[in-house]
């Protein structure tokens, strides 16, 4: 939404474009079906089909293209480019980021006390926008990220490893294999640590949040549960 009001007339007219493993897509098509603004959402073929249908629910032309984040980013550029559209990237956009940010400021309204903040990376800007706007009001609260071991690309980048990227995961909303140079500038700058976790650890947590909290979440969403789990010693 914060991206969208930024744009031009002339831009909202000709119209949007994002690449999304689906929860930015539904995200672009609510809020472009909210403003008047044509959208065109690209996924991945593998995207789970309740987010294809929950997109198709809006006023945006969606397009399953490439088998992975990066293969439908590439398709939507090119297509952006074709037609003139204004590409809504995901996570490595100023505005994007700044809009993310304003859950760590909701976060941090409803407890002041927070010591700690865990938070789901996949292309990184979630945690750039949580930890800009979390840091600036309390400087010495810590960031913590959590990435699921198949896609460790920035925890990788962060510890200066080469963990092996790839493969089927359940947490399919954070599979990036290569975050932002945006959110990864700020990850370093501002991000405390950043932890991995395995298949495993995801189910359990979203076993729980289903049978304690009576929540059902993805498992990216069960992330950071998993991490404050596995790692709690």
């Amino acid at each position: 939404m914060n991206k969208l009001l930024q744009l031009s007339e002339a831009e909202k007219a000709q119209g949007v474009i994002a690449m999304s493993a689906g929860n930015h897509a539904k995200a672009v098509a609510y809020h472009a079906q909210r403003l008047g603004i044509p959208a065109t959402i690209v996924m991945s073929k593998n995207t789970p089909n309740v987010k294809v249908e929950d997109t198709k629910n809006f006023d945006a032309s969606g397009l399953l293209e490439g088998s992975s984040i990066d293969e439908s980013g590439q398709f939507a550029r090119e297509l952006a480019a074709r037609e003139n559209y204004c590409f809504i990237h995901p996570y490595d956009d100023a505005a994007i980021i700044a809009g993310q940010g304003t859950i760590g400021i909701e976060m941090l309204d409803t407890n002041p006390n927070l010591e700690i903040l865990v938070i789901p990376i996949g292309g990184g800007g979630l945690i750039s926008g949580i930890a800009t706007a979390a840091k600036a009001i309390k400087p010495d609260i810590r960031i913590v990220g959590v990435e699921v071991e198949g896609y460790a690309s920035a925890y990788n980048q962060f510890h200066d490893r080469s963990e092996k990227l790839g493969g089927s995961t359940v947490a399919e909303g954070i599979a990036v294999k290569k975050p932002g140079q945006t959110t990864m500038a700020i990850i370093k700058d501002l991000v405390d640590d950043i932890l991995l976790i395995d298949e495993e650890a995801i189910e359990e947590a979203i076993n729980q949040l289903i049978t304690i909290e009576k929540t059902v979440t993805e498992g990216a969403g069960a992330a950071a549960l998993a991490a404050v789990a596995s790692h709690s010693a």
